[in-house]
């Protein structure tokens, strides 16, 4: 068997795993997409929570002084 011989039967092994290996880093490519977009959603969901609270807190402070206001 001759180097090239030899050569081309290494590149036609290794060309396989070399597609195995891009597909293998789109994929994890995609899920590290994917994992950001949900931290983001998770952040952003976070401080809509956080925000609903304290404007909640706000009313609840705020709804006895009106109730009130109603009465007299």
């Amino acid at each position: 068997m001759s180097k090239l011989e030899k050569f081309e039967t290494i590149e036609k092994n290794v060309k396989p795993l070399d597609d195995d290996f891009k597909s293998i880093k789109a994929s994890l490519e995609y899920a590290d997409t994917e994992v950001k977009d949900l931290r983001k959603d998770s952040e952003a969901l976070k401080k809509s929570e956080k925000l609903q609270r304290k404007e909640s807190k706000g009313l609840k402070t705020i709804t006895p002084f009106y109730t009130i206001a109603l009465l007299i």
